[in-house]
């Protein structure tokens, strides 16, 4: 896996691996335009996945730094 700051072309969504309620995940898929998921409205952050226009998984969200930047870890 590539650690990078630049989001990869084939990279189109991405789902929500965050906790929400009660030791739910939300699994949601988003558009990468949108940083604060649609359903459980958590922000995008470490462990949620990179999606490809087929929503095949190509990756995961490594961390995100306190200025917002993201580091994605592509396969």
């Amino acid at each position: 896996m590539v650690k990078q700051k630049e989001i990869r072309d084939d990279h189109k969504k991405w789902r929500c691996m965050q906790m929400f309620r009660t030791e739910v995940r939300c699994y949601r898929y988003n558009d990468m335009d949108i940083k604060q998921c649609a359903n459980c409205k958590a922000k995008r952050d470490a462990g949620d996945e990179a999606i490809n226009a087929n929503l095949d998984k190509i990756g995961k969200l490594d961390r995100v730094e306190k200025d917002g930047t993201e580091w994605w870890d592509y396969d």
